[in-house]
């Protein structure tokens, strides 16, 4: 077992680490409230198989989502692997683990063409919108969308699309994709977009556009249509069931 002091400077060396592997700020944000919720609740005691179940089953006591809780299994299986790594645990006790199933979610996609109607319907200039604005919403908002429904992208990953990922003059256009963990790889990009993004290779931000504004449009352009309200990463499902 391990005592408070010590496991309070293993996690932040494991932040640390995992900000130097490209972790979002969010997703660090994330890790460090699960983990100093974990110290609060073990107190003195540390860390232990004996204590991380039952801190789970805390969470179940509190009637908490089962997705908060699989997102806690998952956070401290990667922390206890970390530390059995490092020889701070003499075991890797994460296998005994419960994850819990996942919740049911009821999905109301849209098809290609009407999320695409959505998209165009949320990102078109209104009376009252003045330039900027305009220009937000037809010139980052509306291909950032296209984009993400064309790559099947998540919506930081397009927000995080430098001019410098893209790489358009081979024989196989194709783009550098910043994913979770700080794992990168590439996607061929979708040939309807070649030019509008070849006038983007020496911007910092290819599409810049916030994560609020993408979800806004997209929003408001299904209730513009009268159909049901969908999200950006609901885009990702529809890609994906567009390629099945």
């Amino acid at each position: 077992m391990m005592g408070k002091e010590k496991l309070l400077q293993e996690i932040l060396e494991y932040l640390a680490e995992a900000s130097y592997k490209g972790d979002t700020s969010a997703s660090l944000r994330n890790k460090k409230q699960m983990l100093y919720q974990y110290v609060e609740f073990a107190g003195e005691e540390g860390y232990s198989l004996e204590l991380v179940k039952k801190f789970f089953f805390s969470f179940t006591e509190r009637h908490l989502k089962r997705n908060t809780i699989r997102t806690a299994v998952r956070l401290l299986t990667t922390f206890t692997k970390y530390l059995f790594k490092k020889k701070i645990l003499d075991s890797d006790f994460s296998d005994q683990f419960v994850m819990p199933r996942e919740e049911f979610k009821e999905f109301h996609l849209l098809s290609m063409e009407m999320t695409e109607k959505a998209i165009f319907a949320g990102t078109k200039p209104g009376p009252g919108d003045n330039s900027r604005n305009q220009n937000i919403k037809l010139n980052e908002c509306r291909p950032g969308l296209q984009f993400i429904l064309r790559t099947g992208l998540r919506n930081f990953e397009l927000r995080n699309i430098k001019g410098s990922d893209l790489e358009l003059d081979g024989e196989t256009p194709r783009v550098r994709i910043h994913s979770k963990g700080g794992r990168s790889e590439y996607i061929p990009v979708p040939m309807d977009m070649l030019e509008f993004l070849k006038l983007r290779q020496n911007r910092d931000r290819v599409f810049c556009v916030s994560a609020e504004l993408l979800n806004t449009a997209i929003k408001r352009g299904c209730t513009k249509l009268g159909v049901h309200t969908i999200n950006v990463h609901d885009l990702r499902h529809t890609f994906a069931i567009h390629l099945l």
